[in-house]
């Protein structure tokens, strides 16, 4: 069983993540999902860092990211190290958890990459934006005009990688299997209304 969460920032979704992970008993992937890539991969975890959810328009450049890596490739064909390599690395390690362990995977377009697969529950969690901007504030310890920029910049951002990469769109309710305001009540109440959906989706 899978639970995909994408989200928008300052919207609780790790918080929620990591609380629906542990009633459940569920592995947690986030950033540490990187870090599963890179091992798999062979290839150093700073690159897929640098690459989190964004595309080829943000270029990788400077250091090694303009150099060329045959042992990615068969045939002795060199591969340049791009986004899209990254993704692919990156979307192979998502399907790898799924079949090896119950998962709440974080972003990173996994309801995508399994979209295959029938026991897994897509989530899409959104919140309004001054909740968004006070949450970040918080967090950051910024400014609220800060918060508020960079809240748009990241969903942006998060929006432009999805649609890149995904035959669907980012945030739209038809994508999902359910799409919930974390405006509206509290984070343990939004862990209980999807723990019951992912315990009737595996009785299923």
């Amino acid at each position: 069983m899978i639970i995909t969460i994408a989200r928008t920032l300052g919207s609780g979704g790790r918080q929620i993540g990591e609380q629906l992970a542990q009633r459940l008993g569920f592995a947690f992937y986030d950033k540490n999902l990187l870090t599963e890539a890179a091992q798999q991969s062979g290839i150093n975890a700073n690159f897929f860092d640098k690459a989190d959810e964004q595309t080829t328009q943000h270029p990788l450049t400077g250091g090694l990211f303009g150099m060329r890596f045959p042992f990615l490739s068969g045939g002795g064909n060199d591969k340049a190290l791009d986004h899209d390599l990254l993704f692919k690395l990156q979307s192979d390690a998502i399907q790898k958890i799924a079949e090896r362990e119950n998962a709440v995977i974080l972003g990173r377009c996994a309801d995508y990459v399994l979209r295959q697969r029938t026991d897994c529950l897509r989530v899409f969690l959104f919140t309004n934006h001054d909740d968004a901007t006070k949450r970040v504030m918080e967090r950051k310890q910024i400014t609220a005009e800060e918060a508020s920029e960079l809240v748009n910049k990241t969903n942006k951002q998060r929006a432009n990688y999805y649609n890149h990469y995904a035959s669907k769109t980012w945030g739209e309710a038809q994508t999902y299997d359910i799409c919930i305001n974390t405006s509206l009540t509290s984070f343990e109440e939004i862990a209980d209304s999807l723990i019951a959906l992912a315990t009737r989706l595996q009785q299923k």
